[in-house]
């Protein structure tokens, strides 16, 4: 997996330049890891427990918005934006929502959460160090072409594999230390 890799590389390289120790690493987070970076319950069961494709906790689901109010504005999904686009307006989109990006927002151009991290309601979908039961991975969260409120479930998990590339999934790292 490319993400692994990078992670592993980018540990080399600054453990080289001294910028980090020799228990410290960087890899993907684990599925309870992005649960608290989401601002859900830590204890909200993890896909390792699931092992089940496109669960959502049964019946709960927890929007990244209230249904009542408008979406955040730091948020990045499919909105009115993408009537503009020939292709891009066939697809399921939010009516009365727009952003200002077609597609993937820049690194650090939304709003930040109550942990400081950037992008966790949309943008890309993440990858996850866990593993469903026939070892294909979970991504987790949004991504600027979701355009389906009910895929805008907090808890939503995409069963993706190893191998596949798209424009809609990205990563962030988690640094380890000893």
């Amino acid at each position: 997996r490319d993400a692994t890799n990078y992670a592993w590389k980018l540990t080399l390289r600054e453990r080289r330049e001294g910028l980090l120790g020799a228990g410290e690493r960087y890899r993907l987070p684990f599925d309870r890891e992005w649960n608290q970076a989401a601002g859900l319950p830590t204890n909200a069961p993890s896909t390792e427990i699931l092992g089940q494709r496109g669960n959502t906790f049964g019946r709960r689901t927890e929007r990244w918005w209230s249904p009542m109010q408008p979406i955040p504005p730091d948020a990045n999904f499919a909105g009115e934006e993408f009537e503009a686009d020939r292709l891009l307006k066939l697809q399921p989109h939010l009516p009365k929502f727009r952003d200002d990006y077609v597609t993937t927002a820049p690194v650090a151009t939304l709003g930040t959460n109550s942990l400081g991290l950037y992008h966790m309601p949309g943008n890309v979908s993440e990858w996850c160090m866990d593993q469903d039961l026939d070892g294909s991975h979970w991504a987790r969260g949004a991504a600027w072409d979701t355009g389906e409120p009910s895929k805008l479930d907090k808890y939503q998990r995409w069963t993706k594999s190893a191998g596949e590339v798209s424009g809609g999934i990205g990563f962030r790292l988690v640094l380890v230390t000893a």
